[in-house]
């Protein structure tokens, strides 16, 4: 690569700093009417994703993120050059709702270590992760722009 090739490929990467885009639990989460006070979702999230005494280690969000880290790198690929030309925030969208999904789909279907017998009894369900579905309906997305703007996404498992 040239150097006037090169210093253009750094000029676009530098249009896109501050630009943030992330896929998970928020932590605005609501609090779990069936939890301890001040439980939120997010709690529940951390202590299934890293796991607790009682609970083993489910990663879920590193799963997704190890198995598809190509794809959003492709698809952030296609934000820079819109980005330059004062675009692009319709890219960074779907890239954030593809991460959901992608997060939600690993939540869901991985082989993940099984539920204790008293969970499955308290559940009536021995697939890991889900009781109600909040967890899973819960994932959101956000593009935060350099201006400190937060646009929130709803991904959709697909």
């Amino acid at each position: 690569m040239s150097l006037p090739l090169l210093a253009e490929a750094f000029r676009r990467l530098e249009a896109l700093d501050g630009v943030v885009v992330s896929a998970g639990i928020q932590a605005s989460e609501g609090r779990l009417q069936t939890e301890a006070a001040g439980t939120t979702l997010a709690d529940v999230a951390t202590w299934n994703h890293f796991g607790t005494e009682d609970i083993p280690a489910r990663p879920w969000l590193e799963v997704a993120q190890d198995r598809n880290r190509r794809k959003w790198a492709g698809l952030a690929g296609r934000v820079v050059e819109p980005w330059r030309k004062g675009q692009g925030l319709a890219e960074l969208q779907v890239l954030s709702a593809v991460m959901v999904g992608d997060c939600q789909e690993s939540l869901l279907d991985e082989p993940w270590h099984p539920n204790a017998p008293s969970t499955i009894k308290r559940k009536g369900s021995d697939q890991p992760l889900v009781d109600t579905g909040r967890l899973v309906q819960s994932h959101r997305g956000a593009v935060e722009l350099p201006d400190g703007t937060v646009i929130a996404i709803n991904g959709v498992r697909g």
